[in-house]
């Protein structure tokens, strides 16, 4: 199941996307909106949807904007998961791999409340020179739990979903000598795609421990790069479980990926790279996981 927000015609509403179309989740639950999203993880879990569910009738005819697919995101864990980004961006600055990091799925803290949708805006951010997108999927709870066992890890997903982490190198530079990792440099937009894909969809992509779920990023129209959600060096059952030790995961949280291989500008090897400007528009898009458009004002 694909979920999504929607504006159409000056309503905010939940829609489930089947095929080319969009279909109004109020209509097939028959509950308001308000409730929907109140109780979305328990609406969209205990429900099976026949194929009856998706009537002409209840279909969405005109989509003005896209929201996030989730109003109330909880906490973000941002890991630092694939080992190709990881020995790329380091190259770049003269490092070899840190032995530690095969060792901790490590992960930082980032803000949920700067979410940019599907074809929205992102404002240049008035510190930084050095603008860089990261091509990331995110990992939502639905289930909450504390010490979460890996072989009992993939239960506690609800779905996945395409995310931009919009970031300022230069600041982050900066910050990364003081030793407590990213703050503000990352702190300004997070890029949400247009719909979250449930995991019973999800399941049959899983094959030897990963997800194969690819995705490709355009800039200004030009492929940029492709990457696949199977490169992930720590398994996802892993995040899971080191997230939830000796700390309470809840419905609503998210487990981000870290940067796909290549899925950056601070990977190309280039002496002097071509950041982010005003007007540039960065697309991501997976056939599976749908697509996520932003331009930058």
């Amino acid at each position: 199941m694909r979920i999504g927000r929607v504006i159409s015609g000056e309503k905010r509403v939940t829609v489930i996307f089947n095929g080319e179309k969009a279909y109004d989740a109020t209509k097939i639950f028959e509950m308001p909106e308000w409730h929907l999203e109140k109780d979305f993880f328990k609406v969209f879990t205990e429900n099976e949807l026949a194929h009856s569910a998706f009537s002409n009738e209840y279909v969405v005819d005109k989509i003005d904007s896209y929201l996030s697919p989730l109003r109330y995101p909880g906490q973000i864990r941002d890991f630092y998961a694939f080992e190709d980004h990881v020995k790329n961006s380091r190259r770049r600055r003269g490092l070899d791999m840190e032995p530690e990091w095969y060792k901790i799925p490590a992960y930082y803290y980032t803000s949920n409340s700067n979410f940019v949708p599907h074809n929205g805006s992102v404002d240049f951010p008035p510190f930084t020179k050095e603008l860089d997108f990261e091509m990331e999927v995110g990992i939502i709870i639905g289930k909450g739990g504390k010490d979460i066992p890996e072989d009992k890890a993939l239960d506690h997903i609800f779905g996945m979903v395409l995310m931009n982490d919009w970031s300022a190198r230069d600041l982050q530079r900066r910050e990364m000598k003081i030793g407590l990792g990213p703050s503000k440099s990352k702190d300004f937009a997070m890029g949400i795609g247009d719909s979250i894909v449930t995991l019973k969809d999800l399941k049959p992509l899983l094959k030897n421990g990963k997800f194969d779920i690819p995705v490709e990023t355009y800039l200004n129209g030009d492929l940029f790069c492709e990457s696949n959600l199977k490169r992930i060096y720590w398994p996802i059952e892993k995040l899971i479980s080191y997230a939830s030790m000796s700390s309470m995961l809840k419905a609503g949280d998210f487990l981000m990926s870290g940067t796909m291989p290549g899925g950056c500008i601070t990977e190309m090897p280039m002496e002097n790279p071509r950041w982010i400007q005003k007007g540039d528009e960065v697309l991501m898009q997976s056939p599976v996981l749908g697509v996520l458009n932003n331009r930058v004002v």
